[in-house]
């Protein structure tokens, strides 16, 4: 397994670690209790990770849907 998966993985504030085609490798899902805790996180798991070269943050406002569902067909 990539180091960066396995680092991903073992960190219990990261929900999702989802590779993704394009210019982008990783999107991440990170829950912190506000932006001083996620940047701790993004200090300790981000910015001096080994083959991390870069590296861009979004910050969610508010959640309009959530679901993990799957629609049934008929």
């Amino acid at each position: 397994m990539h180091t960066f998966e396995a680092r991903m993985m073992a960190s219990p504030r990261v929900m999702q670690c989802m590779l993704i085609a394009g210019d982008t490798d990783y999107i991440l899902l990170v829950r912190s209790r506000d932006v001083a805790h996620y940047q701790e996180f993004a200090r300790r798991m981000l910015k001096v990770a080994p083959g991390v070269r870069a590296y861009t943050s979004e910050i969610v406002l508010a959640v309009t849907k959530s679901t993990t569902e799957l629609p049934v067909d008929p």
